[in-house]
């Protein structure tokens, strides 16, 4: 049988609607792809061990075209829609961003100008946790403390939403451009963007840490493989 969805459904309900699957008894709930989620992550150290940096394993299909010490860019086969999405910081702001079409869950979708909100519901100065409940709203609930300052939406077409929040590192970018490259960078490093560099401007002639032509990320890069129960295991590179 198929489901019938009222042709009015508005955005935001979408959201709630896709949260909810994800929210239900029979499901556990889970972050979409933990690459995605590089540019929440507050870093523990300064400088982590190079041999403590690992990638999630969601990017072990991914090829590695572009890397500069705490930045990394790969191609992403699998990924079509949206055209261009993804979330930065830099000191006590933030951004998230999606154009051309597509939904992602982590963003938030809003309206309003100078800290006075319109859309999903009318509020001023109100945190993120106002127009959307962590509890209603799972994939917020990283950004609940956030404070909404400009926001724009178009529909499915585009939307982006700039924020205040309390520092917790310098900078830090997350997205998607073009439909395939995924990027992501972190400063301070984190534990998640291991080092490598590739040999500029020849996009995908990787130099460290081994020589190869737009590799696999698995076996290229360890990998941090999560349990059921919790814990992590982490997967060393095969021998060629």
């Amino acid at each position: 049988n198929r489901k019938l969805v009222a042709k009015d459904e508005t955005p935001a309900k979408k959201h709630a609607r896709a949260n909810a699957r994800q929210t239900s008894p029979e499901t556990i709930v889970t972050m979409p792809a933990a690459h995605t989620q590089i540019a929440m992550t507050q870093p523990t150290n300064f400088m982590p061990p190079f041999e403590g940096r690992k990638i999630d394993a969601s990017k072990k299909e991914f090829r590695v075209c572009a890397a500069c010490c705490c930045s990394l860019l790969f191609i992403d086969c699998d990924h079509c829609l949206p055209i261009c999405h993804g979330q930065e910081q830099f000191c006590c702001c933030a951004r998230d961003f999606l154009c051309c079409c597509g939904e992602d869950p982590q963003l938030a979708s809003m309206c309003g100008c100078y800290g006075i909100s319109c859309y999903p519901k009318c509020g001023c100065c109100q945190l993120l946790s106002y127009y959307y409940p962590p509890d209603e709203y799972p994939l917020l609930a990283p950004k609940k403390d956030y404070c909404p300052c400009n926001s724009c939406c178009f529909g499915p077409l585009c939307h982006g939403t700039f924020f205040f929040k309390i520092p917790t590192t310098i900078c830090a970018h997350s997205g998607y451009c073009w439909c395939k490259f995924y990027e992501e960078c972190s400063l301070p490093c984190v534990e998640e963007i291991p080092v490598a560099c590739y040999l500029f401007p020849l996009c995908g002639l990787m130099l460290f840490p081994k020589i190869g032509c737009c590799p696999k990320a698995d076996p290229y890069f360890p990998v941090r493989e999560a349990l059921v129960d919790g814990a992590v295991v982490t997967e060393a590179p095969k021998a060629e």
